[in-house]
């Protein structure tokens, strides 16, 4: 009787805050068993276990930390690898008065330390920091001294993709929170196949194996296209005059596409509003370029992988591969930056013969099987229906005529 009435008590707690705090009416199935399990494990009693969360682009994912740092004793530290997610989640943050302190690259030793003292006196919920800072000195020793209730690791398959390539600093992080008080370690990524999953267990969860929640990775709301193709920015331009196809991302594999590509699509629509975006840009730049994009309702945005990850722009109707991802997994992850409010959106891969054999383009370059099985079979996912694809909609001969109507039309 006294377990029913905490969990009642614990129940109205988050219904009460999700409502008056977030202004949100109700919580899918996975968000509520993911914040009251984090909720519900904040003791020293707990096993803390940790928990791995997969849950699917557009699926909430922030919001089952956000509510649980109000909640918890503790405090929340949030680790990114990217610092466009870091300033989109301080974004979050100050629209539901959320108290926190960034600890990021360029602060002076001064200000690193008034900021740390905030955490020292409570003063902030919430730490934001990427995998180098977490490295500092000064902050691993205010940590050691401070209940940390949750340490969360956002985009937690990057830790497995670039930790042990170009961001070594993420691999360390494993390390590090094993001398650290923490409560409970939670990785959330929208995407997992079994190679991230058995590399987690290896650099966070050495010792005891986290508890999975994994929702699927299907977006039901995406339709997939694939449109075969000579000139791929024509085809761009032919797709990018309905209007009800925008705002519209489209991937790019390098830094120079974006940019050429972006002027092609000015000089064959001048009345279309029209940026580029990559890491080569500065810090004030792509921060412009985020707010433009989550504020424009009929721009178009060419980027590299740069962009995309945990970025919460929910009225992307239309997600664009000048070139196809590297793997599944970051095609699903890119393609998921598309509806996000839960409305129709597309995804579209333009080929043009010139791709490199991959899983991924065996997948797209079928003119019989389900792109939408297909992706899921990769990931290890069951597949139930397809809610929209060229061939299960038997639209492949028809997107062929479509596209030399498309190049007549530029």
């Amino acid at each position: 009787m006294k377990d029913e009435t905490a969990t009642h008590f614990l129940e109205d707690q988050i219904n009460l805050l999700l409502q008056e705090r977030f202004n949100i009416p109700s919580l899918y199935p996975f968000q509520r068993l993911v914040i009251q399990r984090i909720v519900e494990e904040d003791s020293e009693e707990s096993n803390h276990e940790g928990s791995v969360v997969v849950l699917p682009t557009g699926g909430g994912k922030s919001l089952c930390f956000m509510l649980p740092s109000l909640l918890v004793e503790g405090i929340t530290v949030l680790v990114y690898p990217l610092l466009s997610l870091m300033h989109d989640q301080i974004r979050r943050l100050k629209e539901v008065s959320i108290p926190y302190i960034c600890i990021q690259g360029g602060q002076s030793h001064q200000e690193r330390n008034l900021l740390l003292e905030k955490l020292k006196t409570k003063e902030a919920r919430i730490l934001v920091t990427n995998a180098e800072c977490l490295c500092l000195p000064a902050l691993i020793n205010t940590l050691a001294q401070i209940t940390i209730s949750l340490l969360v690791l956002d985009e937690a398959h990057t830790i497995i993709s670039w930790g042990e390539g170009f961001r070594p600093a993420l691999a360390t992080v494993g390390p590090i929170i094993q001398h650290l008080p923490v409560r409970q370690v939670l990785c959330f990524t929208a995407t997992a196949d079994e190679r991230v999953l058995q590399g987690l267990n290896r650099l966070i969860f050495p010792i005891t194996r986290p508890h999975l929640i994994h929702a699927s990775s299907n977006r039901t709301n995406i339709t997939y296209h694939v449109i075969r193709t000579l000139s791929k920015n024509q085809s761009i331009a032919g797709l990018l005059r309905q209007e009800n196809i925008l705002p519209a991302l489209v991937f790019c594999s390098t830094r120079k596409l974006t940019e050429t590509s972006a002027h092609s699509l000015l000089y064959a629509l001048p009345d279309v509003s029209v940026r580029y975006y990559h890491a080569g840009l500065t810090k004030d730049e792509r921060r412009y370029l985020e707010k433009w994009f989550n504020d424009t309702k009929n721009g178009v945005l060419f980027a590299t992988k740069a962009f995309g990850m945990g970025i919460d722009v929910k009225g992307i109707r239309c997600v664009i591969h000048h070139d196809l991802s590297e793997d599944v997994l970051s095609f699903l992850q890119e393609s998921g930056r598309a509806g996000r409010d839960g409305k129709p959106a597309l995804s579209i891969s333009l080929l043009d013969g010139r791709e490199k054999p991959s899983p991924l383009a065996s997948i797209l370059q079928s003119t019989e099987h389900c792109f939408r099985k297909g992706l899921l079979e990769a990931m290890n996912e069951p597949f139930e229906y397809c809610s929209g694809c060229d061939v299960c909609n038997g639209s492949i001969s028809l997107k062929r005529q479509g596209e030399r109507a498309i190049l007549m039309s530029v």
